[in-house]
């Protein structure tokens, strides 16, 4: 779920029920979390997750901590970052939390049960002599790095890595994720779907006009599971997506497409 797909959501609980006012949920770490840091901190929890998918996390209670260690000269060769960029990257991802919302329901109501901030990078030490970083860093975060490759996968480490602009790599990561659409899904299972959400409407359980519209939304995204290079997307999604705030599409294309298009040659 992006930050305007929950904003969305948001704002509709709000209206119908007068709910408690929601905070970020973090169902996707990049697309939650990262948009505000620098192109430095981008590289840097990219390189990270290449690091810890090779680490067993899975049986790691999420609060505790793990220890890496980054030799600083490999990480600015293989980043194409300088010194003092990847130590103000590091400073910034300690100086940035993301925030964790559990709900519960109470009497028809969806209420908060408990809220959880965690700093991205909670310890850092830079060894000059040795040239070398060592950073602790709570489990439940790691494991959102690890989804990072999985939820943005690319095809090109090399690219990724000589882009400076962090609209280019969010159109990079935005680009791969659409190329790994082309899988085959099984259209059985999709049309089941489909009616299985349609149903709560049929029987009329469902009569909020904008209830339906989400339903059918959601439905032309299952209809165009097994096409291959296909994702909706709003403009209040793609200003979210690249950090901006167009009013028009217009400017959006020109001055975030256009840009992206020409550093990595679409």
């Amino acid at each position: 779920m992006t930050i305007s797909e929950y904003r969305k959501l948001q704002k509709k609980e709000e209206e119908e029920n007068r709910l408690l006012p929601m905070q970020k949920i973090s169902n996707n770490f990049l697309d939650n979390t990262i948009f505000k840091n620098n192109t430095g901190a981008l590289k840097t929890i990219f390189y990270l997750s290449t690091i810890l998918k090779d680490m067993d996390l899975k049986n790691k209670d999420d609060e505790s901590l793990i220890d890496l260690e980054i030799d600083l000269k490999e990480f600015i060769s293989y980043s194409m970052l300088d010194e003092r960029i990847v130590k103000r990257s590091v400073k910034t991802m300690q100086e940035t939390s993301i925030s964790f919302i559990t709900t519960e329901e109470l009497n028809g109501k969806k209420r908060i049960k408990e809220e959880l901030h965690i700093s991205l990078l909670p310890m850092y030490k830079i060894l000059y002599g040795k040239s070398k970083i060592q950073l602790k860093l709570f489990v439940k975060i790691a494991k959102l790095f690890v989804d990072v490759e999985s939820n943005w996968t690319y095809l090109n480490t090399k690219q990724f890595m000589k882009l400076d602009s962090k609209h280019s790599i969010r159109m990079l990561g935005l680009l791969n994720k659409i190329d790994s659409y082309d899988c085959k899904v099984d259209k059985i299972n999709i049309e089941e779907q489909i009616q299985k959400n349609l149903e709560p409407i049929q029987t009329g359980l469902i009569t909020d006009e904008k209830q339906k519209q989400a339903i059918y939304k959601k439905n032309r995204e299952l209809k165009t599971k097994d096409i291959a290079k296909v994702k909706e997307m709003d403009l209040e999604d793609l200003n979210e997506f690249f950090g901006t705030s167009y009013k028009r599409w217009a400017e959006l294309e020109r001055k975030s497409f256009k840009s992206c298009s020409r550093r990595i040659g679409m």
